[in-house]
């Protein structure tokens, strides 16, 4: 295996798949750590990954949508009143930080009400996690309906489908023109700003998120400038 099959390969990958190259370091990040193994192990004398580089410098496909914490009240305010079923699954996006696709797929079997624990299953990359639920999270999961295994269900007692959840989203900022335009993503980028915000470490950050390295969460939310902090006095408050 040499370094110029391994470029050649990722560079193929990135055509197939349109990846950028923040997705092709996040694949060497994790290839790393076979390479390292058999080098641990005696099978191999050097990394073939370390003579091949990709641009650190992001340029986003779409403009990065960020919520203040006023706007993330107002959106839920919003879309209480829009939709009795895509609520829920927003307000516990919003309140986690976790994917789309693991929100949505979130059982009662994931919930541990008397812990306080919430399951959050694998998606991409990432592995399966467990985060502390928020007083407010877990006092509004507990209101909600056991219809089925799945928790966000639609009004035919089945779990909600990834385009109604698009399409109510649509609707509800067609519905409030002055609204930004986000995106569920954008809430989870949204919770890291707020979480910085407030005060939060990265390390902590990278563990509620799911990144399986802190390059990752510093890559993606590294940016977060001075004047973002509210407290920046350690003295005072």
């Amino acid at each position: 295996m040499t370094a110029t099959k391994l470029r050649d390969w990722l560079l193929e990958l990135k055509k197939t798949n349109n990846y950028t190259d923040r997705n092709l370091n996040h694949i060497k990040s994790d290839l790393n750590h076979f390479f390292k193994y058999l080098i641990a192990e005696g099978f191999s004398h050097k990394n073939p990954l370390n003579s091949i580089k990709f641009s650190r410098k992001y340029t986003l496909k779409r403009p990065r949508v960020i919520l203040t914490r006023q706007e993330i009240e107002e959106a839920l305010d919003a879309m209480k009143e829009h939709s009795e079923v895509v609520y829920p699954y927003i307000y516990c996006v919003v309140h986690t930080g976790a994917r789309r696709e693991q929100v949505r797929l979130i059982e009662w079997e994931d919930i541990d009400f008397s812990t306080g624990l919430l399951r959050i299953k694998k998606a991409k990359r990432q592995g399966e996690r467990t985060i502390n639920m928020s007083a407010s999270l877990s006092s509004f999961l507990q209101s909600l309906p056991r219809n089925g295994n799945y928790v966000f269900l639609n009004q035919r007692g089945t779990l909600v489908g990834r385009y109604q959840i698009d399409e109510t989203i649509a609707t509800l900022q067609k519905k409030y023109p002055s609204m930004k335009k986000w995106r569920c993503h954008d809430l989870r980028h949204s919770f890291a700003y707020n979480y910085f915000k407030k005060g939060g470490e990265v390390y902590a950050l990278k563990a509620i998120l799911g990144h399986k390295s802190i390059q990752l969460t510093v890559d993606l939310y590294g940016n977060f400038k001075a004047c973002d902090v509210d407290m920046v006095d350690p003295y005072e408050g």
